[in-house]
């Protein structure tokens, strides 16, 4: 069946104070890469992107750069070892187009016509409008599991928690702060595309 997927990161967090002379509240939708992190960043009175939206067909893809695990353990590492760094790869890279409020530099890091890319794409035009840009988003991997492995589609359980950021004006003052999240568990997709492997989709698990 088809993997459905949204926004990845913590569950909608807490601002810091509001009012006069206050920091302004912020929302944070669900999203997880990630890893890939990932994170769908928001600035209060932003529409958020929808948690849950269907992805596509994975496009077929040969060759390419980036990271190419497989089955088999490359270098010493296992299976979930190679995912691991590939998801780390990721979340960097979706840090760094939130850091620059990038609508480019999201090819780095989301599936091309994916619901990853349409909901990081929204959360940046947002902050482009409110000219503001994030601080690092670092999303911690507590556990990985492999659920699905093909040639050009990987689905993975992992355990993740993402780290406090700051939303920045230009000028680098911060406007507001979103805490540290508790470790979440999503399931995220990725594809394999002509630049290597992609974040596609991800969606939450329910505790328990």
């Amino acid at each position: 069946g088809r993997v459905r997927g949204g926004a990845r990161g913590g569950p909608a967090g807490r601002s810091g104070r509001s009012g006069r002379g206050g920091r302004k509240r912020l929302l944070l939708p669900a999203i997880g890469c990630v890893g890939l992190v990932a994170v769908v960043i928001a600035v209060v009175l932003m529409n958020g992107g929808s948690d849950r939206a269907e992805t596509r067909k994975a496009p077929t893809a040969g060759g390419g750069g980036g990271q190419n695990p497989s089955a088999t353990p490359v270098n010493g590492r296992s299976p979930e070892q190679a995912w691991r760094a590939v998801l780390e790869e990721l979340n960097v890279a979706r840090s760094r187009a939130f850091e620059r409020a990038d609508l480019a530099a999201l090819d780095a890091a989301d599936a091309p016509d994916s619901a990853a890319l349409r909901t990081d794409e929204a959360t940046v035009r947002t902050l482009l409008e409110k000219d503001a840009h994030s601080s690092p988003v670092r999303i911690q991997i507590i556990d990985l599991e492999i659920q699905l492995e093909r040639a050009d589609q990987v689905v993975l359980r992992v355990t993740e928690s993402v780290e406090a950021y700051n939303f920045l004006n230009a000028a680098g003052a911060v406007l507001a702060s979103e805490p540290s999240s508790p470790a979440s568990i999503k399931i995220l997709t990725l594809w394999r595309t002509s630049g290597g492997w992609r974040l596609a989709g991800s969606e939450s698990v329910a505790p328990g």
